[in-house]
């Protein structure tokens, strides 16, 4: 049963003055607390007691430098509870005794004022997150005892400048120094047998990763960390040399090998690689170019996010997904090569591609994710394969220099925002499969003058919301746009207006009874009629059997009306003519 905290007692006060040095570093203005004397540190701390051991929970008031006691009530303390003393900023230091064996989950994260910590020899785990964002720690000593270093336990303690991992140390967890952007170095002892993912993720200054040589599971070359048999590439230092090698004897680079080497320009990938991993070269912005062998099967999620200097890139023939964020913020990309046999471009794969101005999508895709192209600004045309089902939502948002879309027929659903502000786009063919149309497909599209649609009204998609259990109305398809939304003869489900645009029927139809048929001036026409102001292409071909369509003209039915004339009709033994939208 927890112990309610032991109520305060008042003993006289006197006034203490923080490190005035140390806070005007800060840019902290000299202020002035009130402490109770060490004597009431008991009182003030919160805490549990079950089967005769006391873990600390908390403390009540202020704490600045604080000395937890061994023992309380004749108990003995041997823990520090998850979140314990999470974002205390007024707690500097602490001295942990040697009777806690454990230091749990955030236990101090967010502490950033807290310049040192004692940890003894007693404590065998140091939990997740538990000292994470202590930015002003400096120094740390982890004593041989500990086992177990957490996910994250050090990560964005930015002042830290060295670190000792001991010989007990068999367990050191992702990301468990990422971001200790002062660290220089570091040494991994022969215990260490289970290294979590990136653990020195991004951190700027190192420089050098050694592994000792006894290490039964991990090594390392000139400071770069792979695993035993160096068949996989861990981790590269963020500050080594621009260029790089990967060695033959690489299969595999493992998640985040690379994340924010900024200064690092160009790197040599092998034949022997297979599989690139999440987040490999994720960050890199001085990277131009990288050649990607034609070994390489798998490119993981983010691998080249945000790689703002990469201009172009060919992915491998035997890649048959490119998935999430992989070339996300790659601003400066114009170009790239997406082979035959990929079967999904997945979310965020181009978000932010600036200078991406045309790309071709092969015919074998089947799904592109939400945002896929999200804000590709460059983007001016693109043609979606004919098996895709689904456009995702935002998948085209933001493209505002796209004039043209083709949408297949197969095509079911159009995803929320599919098509929002897309400001250069003026037409658009909506498919006859078309069931839902996702809430503000096209909004804020301003030239957009007309979409067709092949088939019965569709319904509108719901709305956005951040809260599911809130939903909100759907936006109109096409707030924001001029269009006038034409629908065919014999479609459902059609009135005066939808998505809130008008809508009007489009029926031109070819008038070859009257005299306005037939030759006139050396060229054959016929008159259009339809609708008034309606837009008709019209496309020519010259054999049924094998027939391929060519566009020969386009005509607006002012008046509901206008004469087509063909002056190429005499190149062809016979000619056959149809009506499309433009």
């Amino acid at each position: 049963m927890p112990k309610a905290p032991i109520p305060r007692i008042e003993p006289p006060l006197h006034t203490v003055i923080l490190r005035a040095a140390e806070l005007a570093v800060k840019g902290c203005f000299l202020v002035l607390l009130l402490l109770t004397l060490s004597a009431t540190t008991h009182a003030q701390l919160n805490y549990t007691i079950g089967s005769g051991v006391v873990t600390i929970t908390g403390y009540s008031g202020m704490i600045g430098d604080l000395t937890i006691p061994g023992t309380i009530d004749g108990l003995p303390v041997v823990a520090i509870r998850d979140m314990a003393f999470f974002s205390r900023s007024d707690l500097w230091s602490v001295v942990i005794p040697n009777s806690v064996t454990s230091i749990g989950d955030n236990a101090f994260s967010g502490c950033y004022f807290m310049y040192a910590v004692t940890i003894p020899s007693s404590v065998s785990t140091i939990g997740k997150s538990a000292f994470r964002g202590c930015s002003d720690l400096s120094s740390l000593v982890i004593p041989n005892g500990v086992t177990s270093i957490g996910e994250s336990a050090f990560a964005y303690c930015s002042d830290l400048l060295s670190v000792s991992i001991p010989s007990s140390v068999t367990i050191v967890g992702s990301y468990a120094f990422s971001d200790c952007s002062s660290l220089v170095s570091v040494s991994i002892p022969s215990s260490v047998t289970n290294l979590g993912v990136s653990p020195f993720w991004s951190c700027s200054r190192l420089s050098a990763i050694t592994v000792s040589a006894e290490n039964p599971s991990y090594s390392s070359v000139a400071g770069v960390l792979f695993n035993k048999t160096q068949t996989v590439l861990l981790q590269y230092p963020n500050s080594k040399a621009a260029l790089y090698a990967i060695p033959n004897s690489v299969i595999a680079t493992a998640d985040g090998v690379f994340f924010r080497c900024s200064g690092l320009t160009n790197v040599t990938i092998p034949k022997s690689v297979t599989s690139i991993g999440g987040a490999t070269f994720a960050g890199c912005t001085g990277l131009t170019s990288v050649t990607i062998p034609d070994s390489v099967t798998n490119i993981g999620a983010s691998a080249f996010s945000g790689c703002s200097g990469l201009i172009s890139v060919a992915i491998p023939p035997d890649v048959t997904r490119i998935q999430y964020g992989t070339f996300s913020q790659c601003t400066g990309l114009t170009s790239v090569t997406i082979p035959d046999g990929v079967t999904m471009i997945g979310e965020f794969v181009f978000d932010s591609c600036a200078s991406l101005g045309t790309v071709s999508i092969p015919k074998t895709v089947t799904i592109i994710g939400d945002s896929a192209f999200w804000r590709c600004t460059g983007l001016t045309n693109v043609t979606i394969p004919n098996g895709v089902t689904s456009i995702g939502g935002s998948t085209f948002a933001g493209c505002t220099s796209l004039t043209s879309v083709i949408i297949p027929d197969g095509v079911t659903n159009i995803g929320i925002s599919a098509f929002s502000g897309c400001s250069g786009l003026t037409s658009v063919t909506i498919p006859s499969r078309l069931a839902i149309m996702g809430s503000a497909a096209f909004v804020e599209c301003s030239q957009l003058k007309s979409a067709y649609f092949r088939g019965n009204r569709p319904e509108l998609g719901p709305g956005t919301s951040p809260n599911p259990k809130f939903p909100m109305p759907p936006t109109p398809s096409f707030v924001g746009t001029a269009a006038t939304l034409f629908y065919l003869p014999g479609t459902t489900g059609w009135g005066p207006e939808f998505a809130g645009r008008p809508t009007a029927l489009w029926n031109p139809s070819a008038s070859t009874a009257d005299s306005s048929a037939g030759l006139k001036s050396g060229k054959f026409g016929f008159n259009i009629t339809g609708n008034n102001d309606i837009e008709v292409v019209v496309e020519a071909c010259a054999d049924l059997s094998l027939p391929v369509w060519l566009s020969v003209g386009t005509n607006t039915l002012t008046g509901g009306s206008s004469f087509f004339a063909d002056s190429a009709w005499t190149n062809h033994p016979s000619r056959f003519y149809r009506f499309r939208s433009p």
